[in-house]
């Protein structure tokens, strides 16, 4: 608890400086200075709880200045509540004066309507009171806009000011909740650290401790007397070994001055090459005079090339800059038109509006005229009694009459401004027309500009074909003077055959001569060490009969190794006593099986080879067009070749899919689950509507059915990992999933912003709903390409790349599920470059193969335990130069380099034997390189006498075959490709089949330097494998299974993972909290509550078995809210009510002390462990989540509930919260 302590106080006087830092100064050193009685061990204790005394006092006044801050945050608080009030007040009275404002206007348009209607009784003409009628209108309706305009511009104002505050308010109540839940965690601790101070057990420890320390230090002299005693046998076993060493000096001499004898022949035999070699050097430098012709009159040829090109390019400048102008000139036509536009739909809207209004006029008007009608006849009655009155108001109407003479000559100044806009509008019809001419002259210019192009290229074209005839005459003179040549060279070509022929018997001679040498040598020395054996034997029988039975058992491996070497170098058809030269080269006639396969009449671009099946001896061959047509049933087909004799005979069964055209890159799929199952997809064009097209066997096929998709497939069918009958839909948006398995899942998820080619890898449980973070900066191409590599041949090993900040590729490895990565250890038979300065190994992957620079992944295979085969490059970094081949024996951990340059590899009877081909794009091989002992040693065999252009390998699924096929193609009589298809059979080769002597027992994750008790542990157990033996040449076979022991592993920090929020530190295993996590708390949901969930930073690995030993501490506080629900209002009443009670809350505490502590935090224990046993837990928190979020998830359903379509099981995620 106490190295809790000091970032959390950093933590609270980073936020209050007035804070006083907890550590206990001058005083702790007065007090100390008193007790100088005590023993040592009182001391320090005396002087821990003296600490501890003054934290609490610092702690105290820090609760003091904290209680002064609360007090102020108050006050501001109601402060802001005034506020908000006077702000209501005063949107209250601009709402009356508003009412009051509505009220007169409609008060004084009630005015004007009497007005009006006395106006339309005295006028005669219905014509003016129309007139008078729409402006009356027209006036109080802007009158109206502009008050409704200032009423909505005060509401927007005041409610952008009540937003503003709501947020101020918001702000300030979580902040003065994080103080609090701030304070109630430091009074906790402090509870914690006054009760944990026991003086008598720290005692008892510290003797606990030094009695430890006397064992060890006991232990440690019988160590270095055992030391001693090795030395000394040591010593005498290497006086032993330098006897024999200079008895095999003597013997080697004499070999040496027979093979000085031999070089002497072979040095003649060099003067006779060397004559041969300076005439065909004669012959070389006159094809190099021809060559240089020949490169002068391409150059000729590029030269005149780049003249055309840079003439098209010329006048693609010149079109570009006539196409810009236009453009500019057509914007600003469209402009210039949107603007009257807009302007002719203003007054069309306003036109709309007036007549409207006109409209509802005529009806008033028309109701009016009736009740004149009637007032009129009325009048009539009493026409002559009121006479004088209509004179006198006829003088009124009069004035009036006056008054709309006025308005009507505003409306023709009105009518004047309409001319005005027609006008306008007219010049801009007139500019539009101008425009429009220009733009057409423009337009023919243009298509001068093209015909003179046209010209210009058509007597470019001219001068390039006069050109062309010329080449091909002065080629014709050189090929007449190359056919001369190659007769000459045919001639000194025998000779040189012959000469050679010579000088191979002479060279078989000598190398029979230093086999039978090194024959006797190894007899010797097998000789020799059965005698030292022996003597060892003898001497040791009376009291070591356990090792007397050892050696002996050592001394028959020896023996059957040498056996089995002899046999391999001398070949199964001859004895022991036939002499046979040492060459790792075999030839095709030798002890192999292979059956070569050619495609006469084919005229495919590319050519796919794939086994169906393991054991069912079918082969399918697709042969495709690198362009088919578009169309998709009549454009053409591709062909498929069936062998169902292990490539001896092929029979075309194109008619089985009706000539369908078939996909280049990922055309055909064969199923790792049923061995019949076999899925051809169609290349479909992307515009054909109903979607893709592929073809399924399921009898390794013989037929095929045709099945419609509703999509166009876009990559390789994929088969599910754990149910291969289905198939796997991948989706890659901002996150990938990389691998997953019945136990844990990784996700790749994108670093924020745009192509930046990395991200992060997150691990997880089979659910996917909790995750960790695993390495950073993973690479992950912009075309979906991803380096991540499972190694099958050993759990819990994954490969990949990262991305450095420098931009360097570098590869890392882990050897516990993501739990640790490191970097690859470097081969220790490849050295370093002389510049690099971090040496290890790094692996090409898929971005590499995609790249073109490996022409396969790294491989491993579940029954091959322990190997991985894979290119890579050796220095600070990943190299793109030409990479080599590295085998693994281990899972990764060691590292051998063992073939120069990219090769096509395979692994073949269950890691047995291995075989490699070298990759050449612009050479033909015709040879095959295997190895029976993990790649240390090769021999290479010549499988054709003609060489071909290699395309690809291919064997049977599942590693168990002895076969391999070679597919490639070569040029035909009439100079055509054709496609070769080649099997090869290596059961002739070993014909034994392994024993039990011929396998060890292998401990899979083994560090000899490591404790014995955790050596090989790994996710909480540890494996023991039964393994072929490097050295034992026989075969596993079909029927090999692989055997291993499992045994279980006390728990160490290496089972756990970081928990959410933590992170471990470079070269440690300690899990450490984030720096920004430090004021952070991670929750979760139980039954509608929120609890404040507090870990100690380690989380059980999915799928981990260990068991006892670590287990970290965990505990968790009584911080409970509502979640699940809308609850803001709830929360901020409860809030302020409880704030004076929490305080209270931790005066008492710190009073009360141990007792009252450790009650309530059992009670709250229990009462999570019984809701924990009744229900799963819904996180809310995730580091996939690109910011944080708030709502919480409630957990209110049965036990069995289901969380984003997943069950929920009990897992070592649980751990947390139990």
């Amino acid at each position: 608890m106490d190295q809790m302590n000091p970032p959390a106080l950093g933590q609270s006087s980073a936020l209050f400086p007035n804070l006083e830092p907890a550590g206990g100064g001058g005083k702790a050193a007065v007090l100390l200075s008193g007790s100088s009685g005590l023993t040592s061990s009182d001391m320090e204790l005396q002087k821990m709880l003296i600490d501890e005394r003054m934290r609490c006092e610092n702690h105290k006044t820090n609760y003091q200045t904290l209680k002064v801050e609360h007090t102020r945050l108050q006050d501001e608080y109601t402060r802001a509540q005034s506020e908000l009030k006077r702000l209501l007040s005063d949107r209250q009275v601009a709402q009356e004066k508003q009412q009051l404002l509505l009220a007169e206007l409609r008060g004084e348009l009630l005015d004007k309507t009497r007005e009006l209607e006395e106006l339309r009784l005295q006028v005669l003409t219905p014509q003016r009171l129309e007139l008078l009628k729409a402006q009356e209108a027209e006036n109080y309706r802007s009158e109206y806009n502009k008050l409704r305009y200032d009423l909505t511009f005060l509401k927007s104002e005041y409610d952008h000011q009540k937003e503003e505050h709501a947020r101020v308010l918001e702000e300030r109540r979580i902040r003065h909740e994080a103080d609090v839940a701030r304070l109630e965690r430091d009074k906790e601790d402090l509870a914690v650290q006054l009760q944990s101070g026991d003086p008598a057990r720290d005692g008892k420890r510290v003797e606990a401790l030094l009695r430890e320390k006397a064992q060890l230090h006991q232990r440690l002299k019988g160590l270095e007397a055992e030391v001693t005693e090795l030395r000394a046998e040591r010593n005498n076993s290497g006086a032993q070994a330098e006897n024999v060493q200079r008895i095999q000096i003597r013997q080697l001499a004499e070999s040496q001055a027979a093979v000085k004898a031999l070089e002497a022949e072979k040095q003649s035999i060099r003067m006779q090459l060397d004559r041969t070699e300076s005439e065909l050097r004669l012959s070389q430098e006159q094809n190099t005079l021809l060559t240089g012709k020949l490169h002068k009159a391409e150059r000729e040829i590029n030269s005149l090339n780049s003249q055309i090109e840079e003439m098209k390019h010329t006048h693609k400048l010149e079109l570009s800059n006539v196409k810009l102008e236009c453009v500019r000139a057509k914007g600003e036509l469209e402009r210039d038109r949107d603007t009257l536009h807009c302007q002719v739909e203003g007054l069309q809207s306003d036109i709309e509006v007036l007549k409207s209004a006109l409209e509802k006029n005529k009806e008033l008007i028309s109701e009016k005229e009736r009740e004149m009608v009637r007032r009129v006849q009325a009048a009539r009655e009493e026409e002559i009694h009121k006479m004088a009155t209509l004179q006198e108001e006829k003088a009124k109407v009069q004035q009036q009459g006056q008054q709309l003479e006025e308005l009507e000559t505003q409306n023709a100044e009105l009518n004047l401004q309409i001319g005005t806009v027609s006008h306008s509008e007219s010049e801009l019809l007139d500019t539009n027309s101008k425009l429009r001419e220009s733009l057409e002259r423009l337009r023919e210019d243009l298509r001068s500009a093209r015909t003179q192009m046209e010209r210009t290229q058509q007597e470019a074209e001219r001068l390039v074909e006069e050109r062309r005839v010329e080449w091909l005459e002065e080629k014709h003179k050189l090929q007449e003077r190359e056919a001369e040549l190659r007769e000459k060279y045919s001639q000194a070509k025998e000779r040189l055959q012959r000469a050679a022929f010579a000088q191979k018997k002479r060279k078989t001679m000598t190398e029979l001569k230093e086999n039978k040498l090194q024959d006797k040598i190894q007899l010797l020395e097998a000789k020799i060490e059965e005698l030292e054996i022996e003597a060892s034997t003898a001497r040791k029988k009376p009291s070591y009969s356990e090792e007397h039975a050892q050696l002996s058992k050592r001394l028959k491996e020896l023996q059957r190794r040498h056996n089995e070497f002899r046999r391999l170098l001398l070949g199964n058809q001859m004895t022991s006593s036939t002499p046979l030269a040492q060459s790792l080269l075999i030839p095709a006639e030798s002890i192999f099986s292979n059956i070569q396969t050619g495609f006469h009449g084919d005229d495919g671009s590319s050519f796919t080879l794939t086994w169906v099946g393991d054991g069912t001896g079918v082969i399918l061959v697709l042969s495709t067009l690198s362009a088919p047509s578009d169309s998709f049933y009549e454009g053409g087909s591709s062909r498929i070749y069936r062998s169902d004799d292990y490539g001896k005979s092929f029979h075309d069964v194109s008619h089985a899919i009706n000539n369908t055209f078939i996909n280049k890159d990922f055309g055909i799929s064969a199923g790792p689950g049923n061995p019949q199952q076999v899925i051809l997809t169609a290349n479909v064009p992307f515009t054909e509507s109903r979607g893709g097209v592929i073809f399924t066997s399921m009898d390794a096929g013989v037929t095929f059915r045709s099945l419609q998709l509703p999509f166009h497939p876009a990559q390789a069918i994929q088969f599910h990992y754990q149910d291969p009958k289905y198939l796997a839909v991948i989706s890659i948006d901002f996150y990938s999933v990389l691998d997953g398995d019945e136990d844990m899942i990784f996700m790749h998820v994108d670093n924020p912003g745009e192509d930046t080619y990395f991200g992060t890898i997150y691990t997880s449980d089979d659910r996917g709903i909790l995750y960790s973070k695993s390495l950073e900066r993973h690479l992950f191409g912009g075309e979906g390409k991803s380096d991540f590599t499972n190694v099958t041949s050993l759990r819990g090993v994954y490969l990949t790349n990262i991305l450095e900040e420098d931009g360097r590729i570098r590869s890392v490895i882990t050897f516990d599920r993501g739990g640790r990565w490191r970097f690859l250890k470097k081969p220790e038979n490849v050295n370093c470059p002389e510049t690099s300065k971090k040496c290890n190994l790094h692996i090409h992957g898929e971005h590499s193969h995609f790249s073109g620079i490996t022409p396969m992944l790294p491989l491993s295979e579940p029954n091959a335990i322990g190997l991985v085969i894979a290119h890579g490059s050796v220095g600070d970094s990943i190299s793109a130069a030409r990479p080599d081949v590295y085998v693994s024996g281990d899972g990764g951990y060691t590292w051998w380099g063992t073939l120069r340059g990219p090769h096509h590899y395979s692994i073949l009877d269950s890691g047995g034997l291995i075989v490699a081909v070298e990759a050449h794009r612009d050479r033909e091989i015709s040879s095959i390189k295997f190895s029976t002992d993990e790649g240390q040693c090769w021999k290479i065999f010549n499988f054709t006498d003609h060489p071909i252009f290699l395309a690809g390998l291919a064997s049977e699924p599942g590693t168990k075959t002895m076969n391999i096929s070679i597919f490639g193609y070569r040029p035909d009589d009439d100079d055509q490709p054709m496609w070769v298809a080649v099997t090869i059979d290596f059961e002739h080769l070993l014909t034994r089949e392994c024993g039990e002597e011929d396998y060890v027992q292998w401990l899979a994750h083994s560090d000899y330097d490591s404790d014995p008790e955790t050596d090989g542990c790994l996710l909480g157990y540890k494996e023991t494998f039964r393994r072929l033996n490097k050295l034992s040449a026989c075969r596993n076979g079909r029927g090999y299974v692989v055997s291993r022991q499992q045994r279980p592993c006390p728990c160490t920090r290496e089972d756990y993972m970081c928990e959410y929020g933590f992170y471990r530190h470079e070269n440690t295993s300690e899990c450490l909290l984030q720096p920004d996590f430090l004021n952070q708390t991670k929750d979760i949901c139980l039954d509608g509550e929120l609890d404040d969930l507090q870990s100690s930073g380690y989380r059980k690995i999915p799928g981990d078995k260990c068991e006892g030993r670590f287990i970290p501490l965990k505990r968790e506080d009584a911080f409970k809210k509502l979640c699940g629900k809308d609850t803001s209002s709830a929360s901020l009443n409860s809030h302020t009510e409880r704030s004076p009670g929490m305080l209270a809350l931790i005066v008492v505490c710190t009073c009360v002390g141990v007792i009252g502590l450790v009650i309530t935090a059992a009670l709250i224990i229990t009462s999570r462990r019984i809701n924990c046993g009744q229900r799963s837990p819904a996180y809310r928190f995730s580091a996939l989540q690109l910011q944080d979020d708030d709502l919480c998830v409630s957990n209110e359903n049965s036990p069995n509930s289901k969380l984003n379509g997943f069950q929920v099981q009990e897992d070592s995620d649980d751990d947390l919260i139990e």
